[in-house]
């Protein structure tokens, strides 16, 4: 049995941000991409039985992606991923219940037109 009767959809935030930045330079084939993103507290798991519904707290993101054109058919492009690595919080009933860090991630990669 749930604990509240009335109560947002689990996995519902009560908002979404989302920002992208970029900047392309056809004439020396250069481009950048940043992006940005942020949710609001929501429900991760529905209290039963009295207990506190369990919250996933906001966490910032940002994701950036460079490319570079060599030549007319070569490109190389490196992608960072999670750049801010934010501590990733669940709360219940004003306690922290458990954290943990995605950690960061970063690709390099190359492409050939024909």
């Amino acid at each position: 049995m749930e604990t509240t009767k009335e109560r947002p959809l689990q996995g519902q935030s009560p908002y979404v941000a989302n920002l992208m930045l970029g900047y392309d330079n056809v004439d020396i084939g250069t481009e950048v991409n940043a992006s940005f993103n942020v949710f609001g507290r929501r429900i991760s798991e529905v209290g039963i039985a009295g207990t506190p519904n369990i919250y996933e707290e906001p966490v910032n993101r940002v994701d950036a992606v460079i490319s570079q054109r060599i030549t007319r058919a070569i490109k190389i492009k490196l992608s960072a991923k999670n750049l801010l690595d934010p501590e990733v919080e669940y709360t219940q009933g004003g306690l922290v219940q458990r954290h943990y860090k995605l950690g960061r991630s970063y690709s390099i990669g190359a492409s050939y037109e024909f």
